[in-house]
């Protein structure tokens, strides 16, 4: 089983002052792998069982800072197992925004598509129809 999952996640606003705004919470921590969590209000890491009841994972963190380009802001997301898929709702809620995105574990061999939306009561996950490509030769 793999352990690390790549989340390519884009958030799309309704204004670019609103992706903006989303942005500007990031980048102030000394260490990148801090920074969602503090997003999540948390002022150190939390434990494992804390991590999989608020983000859906064991652990994750930001692979790079986010990066606005008009209303969307396209950052990625590293985490253990599976995708953080709490940390995503949490975040189109929070936020009011739609999240699409893609996953692939650390072998490039398994991957998702994923679409959260502050108005569903749940979130969708298509899995892989091209096991021979991966997403990145599909994007």
């Amino acid at each position: 089983m793999a352990n690390d999952i790549f989340s390519v996640v884009t958030a799309e606003f309704e204004t670019p002052e609103q992706a903006n705004a989303f942005a500007d919470k990031f980048g102030e921590c000394e260490q990148l792998d801090m920074e969602l969590y503090k997003y999540l209000g948390f002022d150190d890491f939390p434990s494992r069982s804390d991590n999989i009841d608020i983000a859906g994972s064991k652990w994750f963190y930001l692979n790079d800072l986010p990066d606005v380009y008009e209303n969307k802001v396209r950052f990625t997301v590293i985490s253990a197992w599976y995708i953080p898929d709490k940390l995503f709702e949490k975040i189109a809620r929070q936020e009011s925004c739609s999240i699409i995105g893609y996953a692939e574990d650390e072998y490039r061999n398994a991957w998702t598509l994923f679409e959260f939306n502050q108005d569903f009561d749940d979130y969708e996950t298509y899995e892989s129809f091209l096991r021979d490509d991966t997403i990145s030769q599909f994007k």
